[in-house]
C-alpha cells in the first residue's frame, strides 16, 4: 500500500512539473521539512534548508518571467525538456522502499508521459492564446498554469489519490487542448493559402 501511494505521489508532482519546474520540489522540500513526506535515499537533500531556499528564489523568478507574454513563449524551447528532467527527479525523490533501478526507471515513465504531455499542451496552449490575443491573454494563462502546478503538487503531497484522479483528469484536457490547437493551427495555414492564392482571370 505504501508503494502504491508513493506511486501515486510521484505521479501528481511528476504532472505539476509539467505546469511549472520549480514549484513541486518547493512543495516537497517544505512538506518534508515538516515531516508529512518521507524522501527515498539519497534524496534527503531536497528537503534541506538550502534547497527548499533555492527552489522558492527559481519559483519566483520562474513564475515573473511566465507573466511576461514573450518571454514565456521562449521559456518553453528551454523548459520542455527541463521539465521532464525535474519530473523524473522529483518523482524518485518519493519513491521510497524501492530499488534505485525500479525507483528511477517508474519516475523515468512517469516523467515521460506525465510531464511532457502536461508541458507539451500547456505551451501550445499558450502560444495559441498569445497569438489569438495578441498576448493579451497569455498573463492569465501563465497564471492559471502556475495556480495549476501548486494544486497538483499539494495534492499529491496530501491527498495523492485525489491526486491521481486529477492527474487523470488533466491528461485528458492536455489531450483536448493539443487536438484544439491542431485543428486551429490548420484552419490558418488554409486560410492563409486561400489568401495567398491568385484571383481566377477571366
Amino acid at each position: 500500500m505504501e508503494t502504491a501511494i508513493g506511486i501515486m505521489i510521484a505521479v501528481g508532482l511528476a504532472a505539476a512539473c509539467g505546469f511549472r519546474i520549480f514549484v513541486p520540489p518547493l512543495v516537497v522540500g517544505v512538506a518534508h521539512m515538516l515531516g508529512w513526506v518521507e524522501l527515498a535515499s539519497g534524496m534527503e537533500w531536497i528537503g534541506s534548508p538550502v534547497a527548499v531556499t533555492c527552489f522558492a528564489v527559481a519559483t519566483c523568478v520562474e513564475v515573473a518571467a511566465y507573466l511576461i507574454p514573450v518571454v514565456n513563449n521562449a521559456l518553453d524551447v528551454v523548459t520542455t525538456p527541463a521539465a521532464v528532467v525535474a519530473g523524473t527527479v522529483v518523482a524518485s525523490s518519493t519513491l521510497v522502499e524501492l530499488s534505485p533501478f525500479i525507483q528511477w526507471t517508474l519516475a523515468a515513465i512517469a516523467a515521460a508521459t506525465v510531464t511532457g504531455s502536461i508541458q507539451v499542451a500547456s505551451a501550445s496552449g499558450r502560444a495559441a492564446t498569445t497569438t489569438t490575443t495578441a498576448g493579451a491573454g497569455s498573463p492569465v494563462f501563465s497564471f492559471i498554469e502556475t495556480i495549476g502546478s501548486v494544486i497538483t503538487a499539494v495534492l499529491a503531497v496530501l491527498l495523492p489519490i485525489v491526486a491521481a484522479i486529477l492527474v487523470l483528469l488533466l491528461l485528458g484536457a492536455a489531450t483536448w487542448i493539443l487536438l484544439k490547437v491542431r485543428r486551429w493551427r490548420r484552419a490558418r495555414v488554409k486560410a492563409a493559402e486561400g489568401t495567398s492564392s491568385p484571383e481566377p482571370s477571366d
